[in-house]
């Protein structure tokens, strides 16, 4: 039996709240349709086509010499 609607396999070229770029999954056409054409985060890809490499991170520099902040307790009147 087959239905009238395939999947499409798409490749997530951003990360969002629930996939990381570079992830691949099958959706269906109207999914495909507001991923890749509408919201631009992901691209139509073939089965035999590669796998993107992931994207590595920037390292983020370390703040130093932060002072803590004194916060007084909630039920102590001043």
């Amino acid at each position: 039996m087959a239905f009238g609607n395939p999947l499409v396999l798409i490749e997530f070229t951003e990360d969002t709240d629930k996939r990381k770029a570079g992830s691949r999954m099958k959706v269906d056409a109207g999914s495909a349709t507001t991923l890749c054409d509408t919201q631009k985060v992901a691209k139509r890809v073939s089965a035999d086509e590669p796998v993107a490499a992931p994207v590595a991170p920037e390292p983020v520099e370390a703040v130093v010499d932060v002072e803590p902040v004194a916060i007084p307790p909630a039920d102590v009147d001043y």
